[in-house]
């Protein structure tokens, strides 16, 4: 045999064999050597695997890399995430009339929880709030902006609320 079962492996296995006969004998339990051998050439088997195989492996890392969520300026991560989102994909209906019921959910959730007001209740008094702009934009699904300018426009006007 060759490789990692050197021959000061197979003395040493030979040795503990030995050993636990030995004692065997002299405690009077009369044990059954090719059994022996058979569990400590096992058990050096496994043992020596183990150490020649753990040079090889490296230590878990059990700590993930988690990104902090990015904050815009004013605090609403939700704006700052769309706002790079579209400015990285392309321009589709689907996801034009997504990022409108997104945005339309940040502007009634900013106006109830800073002012007080929900726009689907009382839009008379959200109006002078949103402003001719936001109240265009939140009126007509078709109008998101796909020009970055635009959009970041939108999107400080949103912040602004």
């Amino acid at each position: 045999m060759s490789g990692p079962w050197t021959r000061g492996r197979r003395v040493g296995t030979l040795l503990v064999w030995a050993a636990i006969c030995g004692f065997g004998y002299l405690a009077g339990l009369h044990p059954s050597p090719v059994g022996l051998a058979a569990a400590v050439g096992a058990t050096s088997l496994v043992l020596w695997t183990v150490v020649d195989l753990s040079g090889l492996v490296r230590a878990p890392s059990w700590f993930a890399h988690v990104r902090d969520p990015e904050v815009s300026w004013r605090g609403d991560p939700r704006l700052t995430r769309l706002h790079r989102t579209m400015a990285s994909t392309g321009r589709s209906r689907a996801s034009a009339v997504e990022a409108h019921m997104l945005l339309s959910r940040v502007v009634d959730d900013r106006l109830r929880d800073l002012h007080g007001i929900q726009r689907a209740q009382h839009p008379e008094r959200a109006r002078p709030l949103l402003g001719p702009d936001l109240q265009a934009f939140l009126d007509d699904p078709r109008k998101v902006p796909t020009d970055p300018a635009a959009l970041t426009a939108l999107l400080e006007r949103i912040e602004a609320l």
